[in-house]
């Protein structure tokens, strides 16, 4: 009996570890079984040394349930669940010591939760605190990488984007951490090596260190078994430094599509996503239309990953873009069932707002101008500045399209008045959407005869500009022109 497991576990506790145990047993968060608790309070008797000649199974047994006239298996799921709560002890006594991988959990966890508030005063007391940490292990590097990624998610965020992190920290911190366990581990394999007399052979291994003198050689071992997220990074980061090489993308995008949802780290992937969806809305800015169809393929894989929620629910510009790409490519049908399907997911507070702006999108792009105008003119209030700006150009657009002068001009100047009072767009924000608008009215006036620019000095006016939104929006009205 003294060998069992869970009696192992309670023996290699001190009193005051034993003691934190048999509060997290009796605290109903942890523990809501009462006979799971008397198996405990029978056992505090005989710790630390657990080996009375009475400890047995059948006098435990017995002990918790004296009507019973024979044993069953019940005591072992009792011992099982102490056990678990005894595991569970020693993780958060670990757990204790590692302040910064605590405080990383923290932050994941608000960051997931949407608190962004919260993480941002948690942050910045992480940052204070580790700046006073004198004593520092390797463990220091990995927890410092996880805290700063999970900063960088909350810039990539929309609270969040509009400032820059620079990577390379991250990438600092990994390294660091690597290194450090790296050359740790080869020392031991060449005291293992010099115990067996054997020879070591690094061909199992992705990065080859050789120390000579006072120089470090590494190698990059390219017969590595690879699995499928590495080449898919290792693609993808090809297609990054390559990017006029389209055909490395096309091989890319071959094996990301052909990913099991199901069998992968979906929260993983979602890195996957951004970087392709960024490369193929480059190629799009760049006139090269043929990349809408694959954006709306990676759109309808991120619906297959799950990645469209947010806090539980939708992320409303994700959701904004993949209506919008389906309209785009003449998934009408698709966006409409989409919509349907996924809108009880929409946050009760932004409903209404977001609800109309979908609806709107997708009455755009069937030309029906009057009715999208009528969705957008039901949002009772804008969500955040990017809903602001899609909302007020969407307006402009259907004003123009729907040939509705007096309505386009109004707007046009009510725009531009509004993005110059709005406090929270950026400069270069301010900039791109003020051309846009500017350019438009331009072009409206073209169109109707009232301006003296000439098409190709508008033209001319759409390519110098350095920062301007909707972009290819402006060169088919221009061309439409005679």
């Amino acid at each position: 009996m003294k060998n069992i497991r869970l009696l192992l576990v309670m023996r290699s506790l001190d009193a005051h570890e034993f003691k934190k145990l048999e509060e997290m047993v009796h605290t109903p968060y942890f523990n809501s079984s009462e006979k799971c608790k008397e198996l405990f309070n029978i056992l505090k008797p005989f710790y630390p040394n657990f080996n009375d000649e009475r400890l047995t199974k059948e006098w435990l047994f017995f002990s918790l349930f004296p009507e019973k006239e024979k044993m069953t298996s019940t005591l072992n799921t009792l011992m099982s669940k102490l056990e678990d709560l005894a595991e569970k002890h020693l993780v958060y006594q670990e757990l204790d010591n590692r302040f910064l991988y605590k405080r990383h959990l923290l932050l994941k966890c608000q960051l997931q939760k949407g608190l962004h508030k919260h993480f941002q005063s948690n942050y910045k007391e992480t940052k204070s605190r580790f700046a006073n940490m004198k004593k520092r292990d390797s463990m220091h590097f990995l927890e410092q990488f996880l805290i700063e990624t999970e900063h960088h998610k909350f810039l990539r965020t929309n609270v969040g984007r509009d400032n820059i992190s620079n990577p390379k920290t991250l990438s600092q911190y990994i390294d660091s951490y690597y290194w450090i366990q790296k050359l740790n581990l080869a020392c031991e394999i060449e005291t293992y090596n010099d115990i067996t007399s054997s020879k070591h052979s690094n061909e199992n291994e992705l990065i080859r260190l050789n120390i000579v003198e006072n120089k470090d050689e590494i190698y990059i071992n390219e017969n590595f078994p690879k699995d499928h997220i590495s080449l898919l990074f290792r693609n993808m980061l090809r297609c990054i430094q390559q990017p006029q090489n389209e055909e490395i993308f096309d091989e890319f995008l071959t094996l990301f599509l052909n990913t099991d949802s199901k069998a992968v780290d979906k929260n993983e992937y979602n890195e996957f996503f951004i970087h392709s969806i960024n490369y193929c809305i480059d190629k799009i800015i760049d006139g090269k239309e043929a990349y809408r169809n694959k954006l709306f393929e990676l759109y309808k894989l991120t619906v297959d990953f799950e990645l469209i929620y947010a806090n539980g629910y939708l992320n409303l510009n994700r959701v904004k873009n993949i209506i919008s790409c389906a309209a785009q490519v003449g998934e009408l049908g698709w966006a409409e069932e989409f919509l349907e399907t996924y809108k009880s997911k929409i946050h009760p507070d932004q409903y209404n707002s977001a609800y109309h702006f979908y609806k709107a999108v997708i009455y755009f792009y069937t030309h029906k101008y009057d009715d999208a105008i009528g969705c957008l003119n039901n949002i009772e209030t804008d969500i955040d500045k990017y809903y602001f700006l899609n909302r007020s150009t969407f307006l402009l657009r259907c004003y123009y399209e729907g040939k509705s002068p007096l309505a386009f001009e109004n707007h046009c100047k009510t725009f531009r008045a509004n993005i110059k009072r709005n406090k929270k767009l950026t400069t270069n924000e301010k900039r791109s959407y003020d051309n846009f608008a500017r350019i438009a009215y331009f072009i409206h006036q073209y169109r109707d005869g009232f301006s003296k620019k000439t098409k190709p000095k508008l033209l001319e006016t759409i390519e110098q500009a350095k920062k301007i939104s909707h972009k290819q929006w402006l060169l088919e009205k221009l061309e439409e022109l005679k």
